[in-house]
């Protein structure tokens, strides 16, 4: 197994772990659980304004946004994964504002995966602005 390869399937088993020991995460009401399960969540505002988020975690995702900028694309994903294991590890955050955040943090744990999948400088560059775009829809949701 490759090195890179190897440190793909630390990066998955490791965030899986990660969101799944988070224990500040609101169970939906027995009534919307089946609605969840058989659509993906929606990205809201909360009521018309941005969700407030905590000192931590508007830190590590302005840190996730400069390593987009600054980091060789060949080192991004190896650079974005620390950086959400960072955000993991402080969390702190609960409630509506917390699941929000989720929805946004699974799709970028998504992008940063097929980060680690590209064969190809095309590919890469598709999944950059992947992750450019989810950081963007989380400034626009959140404060």
């Amino acid at each position: 197994m490759t090195l890179r390869k190897h440190t793909h399937l630390l990066f998955i088993a490791a965030i899986l772990t990660l969101l799944s020991s988070c224990q500040k995460q609101s169970p939906a009401p027995a009534a919307e659980q089946s609605e969840v399960i058989n659509n993906a969540p929606t990205l809201t505002l909360d009521d018309g304004k941005k969700w407030q988020v905590d000192t931590h975690t508007r830190q590590s995702m302005q840190s996730l946004s400069s390593l987009v900028e600054q980091s060789p694309p060949e080192k991004l994903a190896q650079a974005m994964a620390g950086g959400i294991n960072t955000l993991f590890e402080g969390c702190t955050m609960s409630g509506p504002a917390h699941d929000q955040l989720h929805i946004i943090l699974t799709d970028m744990l998504s992008q940063v995966n097929g980060l680690y999948s590209t064969t190809t400088p095309e590919e890469r560059n598709t999944e950059i602005q992947n992750i450019k775009k989810t950081l963007q829809t989380y400034h626009t949701h959140f404060e």
